[in-house]
């Protein structure tokens, strides 16, 4: 039976350690399955949101480059429509001036004027009959010098011519639609060039109307001088009409470049766009990764604290099974305590049956040979004394069976209890409470030891006593004593019997015992 009950506890053990850890490796692998997963997929948006987040700085910086160099050229533009307002207010200036200069200098003036006027009809094909009437008013205006008319209508003139001019300038941006500050700047570096050139014979005609005893050939000098500045005045004009050209393909290619500027402007900001949302999505996957991470480590926690309170109820099923064990322990001692009580109970109760013979042979034999009244009284009297000793041992056989059957119950109630465990299978190990409850104590299994078991107590039944044997004749004393022997010897046999299956039911529980410790 301890062998059963061991073997079913290794057993139980062993399916428990099974299923704890399989439940453990399953839910283990479960979870660090997860836990990886999403340890990679961390790691990827990780560098993922770290390339698109490069990719948004280096947009960010054309972006701005982009940004500085519109600025830029939007402070170039500035810039020269200052320097034309300046320009401007000069010429304005020089105008002011060119009115209040003598009217003997008009003719050499409009020659000036008709010159750059013919330098620009070259340039200018569509302003070609403007240019005309410009000579023509410049013929007239000569002509009107050569006649000696007066100064006051030479200043008209010239201020016609002027007038002229500044409309000619004024077309010719309209008609460029004021796209190009540097076109205006060299527009007014030309004039300014041409006031100056024109300034220059104004001062040698005013040195010339003061002296008029300069002779002919100083004149001629002059003439050749204003000759060969005309002559680098055209190719100024020349140079300027060619500076201009590379200005306006200058402009035109500045204005390609800040439509594509702006082109790519408006790219950079749709790709930031693009960025900026790309980056709201993995920033929401970042958070759905770190909340799946945060239930895996709930979900690893919640095992670790299931495999701790499988282990503590392993522990607490080691500590039944070691009380279990030392009952069984107990129980074993008990026994072999018991056994050594019966076989010296046993021994003695042989021995006083042997005596009760011996007294009996002896009894009929003194009974055969003489009819004395004592002898007969001191039969009976030893008669009495070993019925007394023979209840006595019946007394203790009977207390004897009644253990050996409460052992037998007690042997019954655990070999149900094994097959209710068997039965049921749910339980490791049954409670110790419920196998135990009502565990016999050493007393029942220990006999009273009598002190006074020898003494000759009369049984009821089992024997006349004293006063009522004395006064009965050797027949009726014969026939009690045969009686009696008949009794006694049916009490013996019935006694026996129970002491044999008694103490064949303790000898079988002690053999089970022996051979359990055994193996």
């Amino acid at each position: 039976m301890k062998l059963e009950l061991e073997a079913e506890v290794v057993e139980l053990q062993n399916q428990v350690d099974a299923a704890k850890a399989g439940d453990a490796m399953a839910v283990n692998s479960d979870l660090l399955l997860k836990l990886e997963a999403t340890e990679k997929q961390k790691s990827a948006l990780k560098l993922e949101l770290r390339a698109r987040v490069d990719e948004l700085e280096r947009r960010t910086l054309e972006r701005d480059l982009s940004t500085e160099t519109a600025e830029t050229a939007s402070k170039q533009h500035l810039e020269s429509i200052k320097k034309a307002a300046k320009l401007e207010a000069e010429c304005r200036r020089l105008r002011a001036m060119a009115r209040k200069a003598p009217s003997a200098n008009d003719h050499k003036f409009g020659y000036a004027s008709s010159l750059y006027v013919e330098s620009l009809t070259d340039s200018q094909s569509d302003s070609g009959e403007r240019l005309l009437t410009l000579e023509a008013d410049n013929r007239k205006m000569s002509s009107v010098e050569l006649n000696g008319c007066e100064p006051s209508c030479s200043d008209s003139w010239a201020s016609a011519l002027i007038v002229e001019l500044d409309q000619f300038k004024n077309e010719k941006v309209i008609t460029k639609n004021l796209t190009s500050s540097s076109m205006d700047i060299d527009l007014m570096d030309d004039f300014l060039e041409m006031e100056r050139l024109a300034a220059l014979p104004q001062i040698d005609n005013a040195k010339h109307d003061t002296g008029p005893g300069i002779s002919s050939d100083q004149h001629n000098g002059e003439d050749c001088q204003h000759k060969a500045d005309l002559e680098a005045m055209s190719e100024r004009m020349a140079e300027l009409e060619k500076k201009l050209v590379t200005v306006e393909v200058e402009k035109a290619e500045l204005e390609m470049a800040l439509a594509k500027s702006h082109e790519q402007l408006e790219i950079s900001q749709n790709q930031l766009r693009g960025a900026e949302y790309k980056l709201v999505e993995l920033q929401r996957q970042l958070e759905f990764a770190n909340d799946s991470n945060l239930e895996t480590e709930a979900e690893i926690k919640v095992a670790i604290v299931k495999r701790e309170v499988m282990e503590s109820q392993l522990i607490a099923m080691d500590a039944e099974v070691r009380t279990l064990r030392s009952k069984v322990g107990l129980l074993e001692t008990q026994v072999e305590e018991e056994r050594a009580l019966s076989a010296e109970i046993t021994a003695k109760c042989k021995k006083l049956e042997d005596e009760l013979s011996v007294k009996r042979r002896e009894a009929n034999l003194r009974k055969t040979a003489s009819s004395n009244g004592e002898s007969k009284i001191k039969q009976e009297k030893e008669l009495a004394a070993a019925a007394g000793k023979l209840a006595e041992c019946q007394k203790t056989i009977a207390s004897l069976g009644q253990q050996l059957k409460s052992l037998a119950t007690l042997e019954d109630f655990m070999i149900d209890s094994e097959h209710s465990l068997e039965f049921n299978g749910g339980a490791l190990v049954p409670r110790s409470d419920e196998i135990w409850k009502s565990p016999p104590s050493s007393s029942d299994f220990v006999p009273e030891r009598n002190t006074d078991a020898l003494k000759t107590t009369p049984l009821d039944g089992s024997g006349p006593s004293l006063d009522g044997k004395l006064g009965q004749s050797p027949q009726s004393s014969s026939s009690s004593t045969s009686s009696s022997t008949s009794s006694s010897s049916v009490t013996h046999a019935v006694a026996s019997e129970k002491s044999r299956n008694g103490f064949g039911k303790l000898f079988s529980r002690s053999k089970t015992a022996i051979r359990l410790e055994n193996q």
